[in-house]
């Protein structure tokens, strides 16, 4: 049955100058047509009648009685057919095997994700000649992707991702040539990837993420010039990254980690690689407004620095220096650091930790715009430069775990934008300048600098082997979180009170020193803190009640010092969220009954 539904007619303007022509034009453009296809509106209805959840308030206005194309919930028609079926997130539950698919031949967008479809894809799907997007994400859609979907080659989206599909990637899928975006992570698919994806020059994204596939990333994938987005972490591809790769003069994320690679030269004309996987300081900052980055950390990556890295900045610095950052940690790289990372002079983030870089610390000081650079658990030799104190942006200085000698630059003081520096176990010697970040496991002396309180944007702080007293200025630090001072030779009578200004302490490690006098009944007022370690110390008098405020506490020693007095039966009932407590070697005694967990020794 069909009907026709006028528009009132509003005006009618007549030019006598066109004739009748323009009166015909104005008047057939004041009416539409309304009517939907009976065989349309019978599929539709089919399907809706195999729902588990018939009573779905949603779907509630599918019914014979009224008006698909205007009274449906998720259809828009198109001069009467249905053209759009869009049902997201509408808890349907049911399969697609009752989906009469050749009975709506000018469909042109199927949306059905976030439901709880099962079943399998059926291959009649892919007599949808007219689609041009398909996404049944995140459902429970189980069995392959039909290879008949290579039919629809209007598609220009397929998305897929979140389901339990199995099996190969049909070569099918070379077929849809106007394909743009491509999602299929999160499944359980495998084989290796089709050579024929190549085929779909088109293509800007496709994410492969997260599934079983193995075997090569084929070169054929160099074809696609198109492409801005390449995620294959996750899988167990292996063997060589192909220098096809380096055809992508778009491509601003590449994703492959958690897989095993060996990387050839040819990639060095990549604009953009990321294979990290694992977080480094700062990851909070939005990295997805950078434009161009190599990131290829996390890929098991052997052999030179000097090969991979010169190579890739050189062309960069090609192509006006663009790169943003530099990621290349958690490999197998070694050598020295290449010279040429002073020509990226907008580079923000260079990260290259856990390698075996060696050799000096190139001369940087020129990168201006460095907000991280973040060389840890290397071979690095040498003196730090004192050209890092120019670099008025940095926020994050991590050179620990190497081979670094000599003194601190006293030229650090200048980073006035430092956040975090990491120092710890390398050769340094001689005296602290004013200021430093944490410096413990080194060769350094003296005491501690009051300078340092002016950091009031200081987060850790860390420091071994100084003697004297805690600086009266770290009351200052109020954003500070944590401070370990254990095991140097400081002298302080008592445990200063103006450590409890830094409210944000989560956790504070005093042990191993000479601190004398009481503990102040201020720390039990710090109440985010989880650890407090005051070991082997000359403590003395009771322990304070307020410990028993810290109801966030999980570690407590006070092992080791001169604490008298009854312990509080309200620090045994600590013991549900208390995991170690360590009050021996003290004389403190206890009135019976007293309940402890287990780990708690007295």
């Amino acid at each position: 049955m069909t009907r026709i539904r006028f528009r009132p007619l509003l005006s009618l303007h007549i030019r006598t100058s066109n004739g009748y022509d323009e009166l015909e034009f104005q008047f057939f453009t004041l009416f539409t047509t309304t009517f939907t296809s009976t065989e349309e509106a019978t599929a539709l209805l089919k399907w809706k009648s195999t729902f588990k959840n018939q009573n779905n308030s949603l779907l509630a206005s599918c019914k014979p009685s009224s008006d698909a194309c205007n009274d449906w919930y998720g259809v828009t028609c198109i001069n009467g057919r249905v053209n759009t079926l869009n049902i997201m997130n509408a808890s349907v539950s049911a399969t697609l095997y009752d989906f009469l698919f050749s009975s709506l031949p000018f469909l042109e967008y199927l949306n059905l994700i976030m439901n709880n479809l099962s079943g399998t894809i059926p291959p009649e799907i892919g007599y949808l000649r007219s689609l041009t997007e398909l996404d049944l994400s995140t459902n429970f859609l189980n069995g392959s992707i039909p290879p008949l979907l290579g039919n629809s080659n209007n598609l220009s989206l397929l998305s897929l991702y979140e389901n339990h599909l199995s099996g190969s990637i049909p070569p099918e899928m070379g077929d849809l040539t106007n394909a743009k975006v491509f999602y299929a992570f999160s499944n359980e698919l495998f084989d290796p990837i089709p050579a024929e994806i190549g085929k779909t020059k088109s293509l800007q994204n496709l994410s492969l993420k997260t599934n079983n596939h193995f075997g090569l990333i084929q070169k054929t994938i160099g074809n696609i010039t198109e492409f801005k987005l390449l995620y294959l972490y996750a899988n167990q591809l292996s063997g060589p990254i192909p220098s096809e790769l380096g055809k992508l003069k778009k491509l601003n994320d590449l994703l492959l980690s958690v897989n095993d690679y060996q990387i050839d030269r040819g990639v060095s004309g990549l604009h953009g690689l990321k294979c990290s996987s694992r977080p480094g300081p700062g990851s909070g900052r939005d990295k997805f407004v950078i434009k161009a980055r190599f990131m290829v950390s996390g890929c098991i990556i052997t052999g030179q620095i000097g090969v991979f890295q010169a190579s890739m900045i050189r062309n960069a610095h090609h192509g006006q220096a663009l790169v943003r950052v530099v990621t290349l940690s958690y490999n197998q790289l070694f050598g020295p650091i290449p010279s040429e990372l002073a020509k990226l002079k907008k580079l923000n983030d260079m990260l290259s930790s856990y390698n075996q870089l060696s050799g000096p610390i190139p001369k940087i000081g020129y990168l201006r715009s460095l907000i991280e650079l973040v060389l840890s658990t290397n071979s690095l030799k040498g003196s730090i430069p004192a050209a890092l104190g120019d670099l008025n942006k940095l926020s994050y200085l991590h050179l620990d775990r190497n081979l670094l000698s000599g003194p601190i630059p006293a030229a650090i003081g200048k980073m006035k934008s430092l956040q975090n520096l990491s120092l710890h176990s390398n050769n340094l010697s001689g005296l602290i300048p004013n200021e430093l970040g944490t410096l413990s496991k080194n060769q350094l002396c003296g005491p501690i600098p009051s300078e340092l309180g002016n950091l009031i944007n200081l987060n850790a702080l860390a420091l071994s082997n100084l003697t004297g007293s805690i600086p009266s200025s770290f009351g200052n630090l109020n954003n500070l979180q944590y401070l370990f001072l254990g095991y140097n030779n400081l002298t302080t009578e008592g445990i200063p009170s103006f450590i409890c200004n830094s409210t944000s302490l989560v956790r504070l490690n005093l042990s191993g020193n000479n601190l004398k006098g009481e503990i102040p009944q201020c720390l039990g007022y710090i109440s985010g803190l989880l650890e407090l370690r005051m070991s082997d110390n000359n403590l003395s008098g009771e322990i304070p009640l307020s410990i028993c405020n810290l109801t966030s506490l999980q570690r407590l020693f006070l092992s080791k010092n001169n604490l008298m007095g009854e312990i509080s039966q309200c620090i045994g009932n600590m013991s549900g969220h208390l995991g170690d407590l360590d009050m021996q070697h003290n004389y403190l005694s206890a009135t019976l009954p007293i309940t402890f967990n287990n780990e708690c020794t007295l």
